[in-house]
């Protein structure tokens, strides 16, 4: 029988208007304006990581009182388990508190993995924008 083990939060300061707002695994959470949070993508999001992410993204827009956009950064890695990420998102959008779901596209992302993400979390219905990084 297999056990998730329980992931937890590390809260810096979920009301920054700028900066690290907390951590999930090894992902980085940052704000990146108003009602935007970036994820420096690096852990596979099983399902007790999705459920401590979605807890920690409802806390913050329930701080900033607005729906949020989810910007994922692989800029150190490609995406790990793209399927549990796209539970990821699927879970995100359910929340009610995501308005959208945006990829950053880096060079060294090869674009046929960019587009197949994208194309599948178009497919389920998700909203997902793909901004060139700056």
């Amino acid at each position: 029988m297999s056990q998730e083990t329980q992931i937890q939060v590390a809260w810096r300061d979920p009301r920054a208007s700028s900066g690290e707002i907390f951590r999930v695994g090894k992902d980085i959470v940052y704000r990146d304006g108003n009602k935007r949070l970036r994820v420096v993508a690096l852990s596979t999001p099983d399902s007790a990581y999705r459920e401590a992410f979605v807890e920690a993204v409802s806390a913050v827009a329930e701080t900033v009182e607005e729906r949020l956009d989810i910007v994922l950064d692989f800029s150190a890695s490609a995406p790990q388990g793209p399927g549990q990420a796209v539970g990821l998102c699927r879970d995100l959008h359910a929340s009610g508190v995501v308005d959208r779901i945006v990829i950053l596209r880096h060079p060294s992302m090869p674009a046929w993995l960019l587009s197949a993400v994208s194309k599948i979390l178009q497919t389920a219905g998700l909203p997902v924008d793909i901004e060139e990084t700056k």
